[in-house]
């Protein structure tokens, strides 16, 4: 019922207007019976009140203090599927914020609820959601702030998080926000800085909503409440385009979203980069010196990039991905595609190696040409080719053709790299994981593909390196080799002509290393996460590319998804100090905020950011962390489903209240199983901790708890329902 004006000569005799809601409870004295009715009274619009639920209460508005008095006796929201109150609202369209102030909560003899509610009707067991401060006596007394809500009418009530230690009292302010069908609570002690109390979701719920001030007792005896600076506004979102994930803003200029290969060119600095593939077309990728973004090169999008590139300074060559071949495309430094006399391919720009073997796992694993002015080997380009168990040396004359020279056996090549000086060649042999032990190995070989003696980083006879997973390496002026390793180390590893290990640069585990007080996970610079790439310019800077792990998409090595995210960093050749770093992390990525900070905090499947909104678009991120651990967690789920068919990240903090953990749920865009990740606290990264799913996964879950190890909470088997 509207609001009524109480008895007009009291009231005016103090300059003083007085306004009731409802009717009052005339037998327990609260309120002067009303006299008048109003169509409109202050404030603005119609404020109603009606008793929900079996009790009695009245209510009423100071219109010079604006201060609203809601009175109730008895009353209570238990969880079960109806309400007891007495509810001061308002009927409201739309999206909304809702601020109150509770200045006073007084008379009951037990526990005293007073809040802010909105609810879909009048009906005691119709949907709401409240957000309630209670003083309590007795056992439990003591002050806090809770939400509740009805998913469902006439269904059990739900109760988020108690906030108990924190309430500092009485005047406490309230707020609560409605966008769409999600209700999010806040606390605050002056109405600027604001806590999150607990957010819902109220599926299909009504455009037209009662919100208001609700007051109740537990015990049945008279309560009151009273509230000021109460403001209900339709929900204005004042926003700003921005993003997270990627150094540079597209539109024509973007890193790309993997690295499984990068060149520096020694003489200008100039990256170039390549991979299978970039949504934004830029396989293959350009970048100078200091880092600035120059160009993707022409016309890759149709064939796919590849897992190597090279220059001699004139020209650039790229492995593609042209099924069923794979080729060596040549480009001007302009991007364009720049065509040899009798070339193949639709322009003449590319050399064509035979038909492969295996689609998925023997692409063009390394390029190199040499690039030395007047030598007998000048612009000899090395191709290592995995199908056929070779590498295999072309000629580039000076008439613009190129022939075939030559080739030499060697199974499994990967990255190659010419000595400036003596036009030696080194080529990494992958492991072979039908064989016992790792066989990874940098060869030395002659220009023309012979052995030298020293032939093996590490030296075969009683060698005690860990050599890990060599990636790509570099040869500088002085004989030194310079090798990536994707093993457990995470470093570039530095050795000499004879294979003896003489330093490394990076922080040994890379990523996951907790030097210098770092925590596991947590990003800086010379913490390496994948590294794919290593080069170094004639002034000696050193400059580090990274992929993350590949992703083992169903099962199957080499899966064209590549890894986690490019990483490209260059580091000044005497200090080690970082000049620059550019990221490409994010693909089909959705990230969600960390209830607990305000948007401070975002994840993804597998990053963490932190945001500081004070900052100019595209800079308001930091990657702060890597929550994925592949080698303490080699069964993690991000490690073996396709990034592209991974979707929303959710993050919640569980269970409610204050000492609540942070959680991850991951699932795919087109569902299937549910993740759930717990994060360490003294780390990045999120572990593996539950998987729902429809079929059993083929093992024990989560991986690390094993039959016959004594731990409890691992699922062997698949649930029937």
């Amino acid at each position: 019922m509207p609001l009524r004006r109480a008895g007009i000569p009291r009231n005016l005799a103090l300059g003083l207007a007085l306004f009731f809601i409802g009717m009052p409870v005339c037998v327990a004295g609260l309120c002067n019976p009303p006299d008048q009715g109003f169509g409109s009274l202050p404030p603005s619009p119609p404020w109603f009140d009606q008793d929900i639920g079996s009790m009695g209460g009245c209510a009423e508005y100071n219109s010079s203090s604006g201060t609203f008095t809601v009175k109730s006796v008895g009353g209570f929201i238990p969880l079960t599927t109806t309400d007891s109150l007495h509810f001061a609202y308002r009927a409201f369209t739309g999206d909304f914020e809702f601020i109150a102030r509770l200045t006073g909560l007084g008379a009951g003899t037990q526990d005293n609820f007073a809040g802010l509610m909105v609810r879909e009707s009048g009906a005691s067991s119709s949907r709401h959601a409240t957000l309630m401060y209670t003083n309590r006596s007795g056992q439990f007394a003591g002050e806090s702030v809770t939400a509740r809500w009805r998913a469902f009418t006439a269904e059990r009530v739900l109760e988020g998080a108690y906030r108990l230690t924190e309430i500092p009292g009485i005047p406490h302010y309230q707020k609560l926000v409605r966008y769409q069908d999600q209700i999010t609570f806040y606390e605050s002690t002056d109405g600027i800085d604001w806590k999150w109390v607990e957010g819902t979701t109220l599926a299909g719920l009504a455009t037209n909503l009662n919100v208001g001030l609700a007051v109740w007792s537990r015990d049945g005896s008279l309560v009151d409440g009273t509230f000021d600076n109460v403001s209900l506004n339709a929900l204005t979102l004042p926003y700003t385009t921005s993003w997270v994930g990627n150094s540079l803003p597209g539109g024509g200029s973007h890193v790309p979203q993997d690295v499984l290969a990068m060149y520096v060119d020694p003489t200008n600095g100039n990256l170039y980069t390549n991979t299978i593939w970039d949504e934004g077309g830029a396989e293959v990728s350009v970048f100078d010196t200091n880092g600035k973004y120059v160009r993707s090169m022409d016309d890759t999008h149709n064939h796919g990039g590849d897992h190597a590139v090279t220059s001699n300074g004139n020209y650039v060559y790229a492995a593609m991905t042209l099924q069923p071949y794979y080729v060596v495309r040549r480009y001007n430094l302009n991007g364009t595609p720049a065509p040899w006399s009798g070339g193949g391919g639709p322009d003449g720009s590319m050399l064509i190696v035979p038909d492969v073997l295996n689609p998925t796992t023997d692409h063009l694993r390394g390029l190199a040409i040499n690039r030395r002015t007047g030598g007998a080997y000048t612009n000899r380009l090395y191709v290592s080719d995995p199908a056929a168990g070779m590498v295999r040396i072309y000629q580039e004359n000076t008439d613009n053709t190129i022939h075939w020279i030559t080739s030499f056996p060697l199974a499994r090549p990967r990255a190659i790299a010419i000595n400036p000086v003596d036009d030696a060649v080194w080529v990494i042999q992958a492991d072979d994981p039908s064989l016992s032990g790792n066989q990874s190995a940098v060869l030395h070989f002659t220009a023309t593909g012979g052995a030298l003696p020293h032939d093996t980083i590490p030296p075969k006879k009683g060698s005690t390196i860990n050599f890990g997973v060599p990636t790509a390496l570099t040869v500088r002026s002085d004989g030194k080799v310079w090798v990536a390793d994707d093993g457990p180390n995470q470093q570039i590893r530095i050795f000499s002509s004879t294979g003896i290990l003489s330093s490394t640069f990076g922080d040994a585990g890379g990523i996951y290393s907790i030097a210098g007080m770092s925590k596991k996970g947590e990003v800086r610079p010379t913490k390496f996460n994948g590294p794919t790439g290593i080069g170094l310019d004639n002034n000696g800077n050193i400059c580090v590319a990274c992929d993350g792990v590949e992703v083992q998409g169903g099962g199957t090595a080499g899966s064209v998804e590549g890894g986690t995210g490019t990483e490209l960093r260059k580091f000044d050749a005497a200090t080690h100090n970082l000049l620059w770093e550019k990221y490409g992390l994010a693909f089909v990525d959705t990230t969600d905020v960390d209830p607990a900070t305000d948007g401070l905090d975002l994840f993804d499947r597998q990053r963490h950011y932190e945001m500081d909104y004070s900052q100019p678009a595209g800079q308001q991120w930091k990657y702060k962390g890597l929550t994925l651990d592949r080698f303490s967690y080699p069964n993690d789920g991000r490690l073996h489903q396709l990034e592209t068919s991974l979707g929303p990240a959710i993050v919640r903090r569980l269970p409610p209240g204050d000492n609540a953990k942070r959680i991850l749920f991951l699932t795919t865009q087109y569902g299937g199983f549910l993740a759930i990740y717990r994060f360490d606290p003294n780390s990045e990264i999120a572990i593996p901790s539950g998987l729902l799913m429809s079929a059993n996964p083929g093992g024990v879950w989560p991986p690390n708890r094993l039959p016959g190890t004594g731990q409890s909470g691992g699922i062997l088997e698949a649930a029937t329902r």
